[in-house]
């Protein structure tokens, strides 16, 4: 199964081509359609056609009505390689890092470090004094519409509890691409997996199967039992699983942590970039760098 860009812009309404739109307190943003479904908008691009075919987006991009341009996640063939367009004054790139676990060989937590085996360790025996512990894949539509809704709720009371603007998040358009895509697509490419103590979600996680590449787009936990953190307790049950899942390469995707990098046997540059295009947009681009958000 493989999951693409084209399709997910297909599926998003409002979308202008390539590109949408998103307001942001009085500004217009300019995003790829696909921010934040699919981190990776090039990511059906040749890589030695990643330059030319960056150097037509933002052609099309600087064209539209807007603010400010936030173009991510580029790869560095799109803008150092031949072909690569200059960019206007007063633009900014922004470096990342995507975190994979390559899981061709399998996977176990015998790959982790010292400290992170015992805390795993730990942590599931004490989830499982609770009551039987299980990762579980959802395949019934009636369990990942509630799935999709107790996730969202839980993400959200995640985000404001640690006070996170997280603007790609709370973005409608994404909410309801989630709501109606992971809910009603293809659980084949739209993959939804949970982790049940005593039959009872206490973490979800969303993910694009791309080929034999698994995406993890979002996870969320049930707060009460977050001393147990079971959303690192299903990523590592996610990934013992990975030959009997169909998948050898987990990507978890931009922005890189701590967390991440911890499990990471491999990361890639990406960069994203940042085109202010008036005088609001310049304000806001202080702003978010004043905040440290871009």
């Amino acid at each position: 199964m493989k999951t693409t860009c084209p399709e997910i812009a297909a599926s998003i309404g409002g979308a202008r081509g390539d590109f949408r739109t998103q307001d942001l307190l009085a500004a217009r943003i300019t995003l790829f359609a696909v921010d934040p479904m699919h981190p990776y908008p090039l990511g059906t691009v040749a890589p030695a056609q990643a330059a030319t075919r960056f150097a037509a987006l933002l052609g099309e991009a600087l064209a539209l009505d807007a603010d400010l341009l936030r173009l991510r996640y580029l790869p560095p063939d799109a803008l150092y390689g031949a072909g690569a367009p200059d960019l206007p004054a007063g633009s900014r790139i922004v470096p990342h890092r995507s975190s994979r676990v390559d899981v061709s060989g399998g996977w176990a937590p015998s790959r982790l470090g010292r400290n992170a085996r015992k805390s795993l360790r730990r942590r599931t025996r004490a989830l499982e004094a609770l009551g039987p512990v299980r990762c579980e894949e959802l395949i019934d539509p009636a369990q990942r519409s509630a799935a999709c809704k107790r996730m969202l709720h839980w993400k959200r009371d995640w985000l404001n509890r640690r006070l996170k603007i997280a603007v790609g998040f709370r973005d409608p358009v994404f909410q309801t691409f989630f709501r109606t895509t992971f809910a009603q697509g293809d659980p084949a490419g739209y993959r939804l997996f949970a982790l049940t103590v005593n039959g009872t979600p206490v973490a979800y996680q969303a993910c694009l199967q791309d080929n034999t590449r698994l995406l993890s787009v979002i996870s969320s936990f049930d707060n009460a039992h977050r001393r147990f953190a079971p959303g690192h307790l299903l990523t590592a049950a996610i990934l013992e699983r990975s030959r009997a899942l169909r998948f050898d390469s987990y990507d978890m995707l931009p922005p890189a942590s701590d967390y991440k990098h911890s499990l990471a046997t491999d990361s890639d540059p990406c960069f994203e970039v940042i085109v202010p295009r008036t005088r609001l947009g310049r304000a806001l681009l202080r702003l978010a760098g004043a905040l440290g958000r871009a």
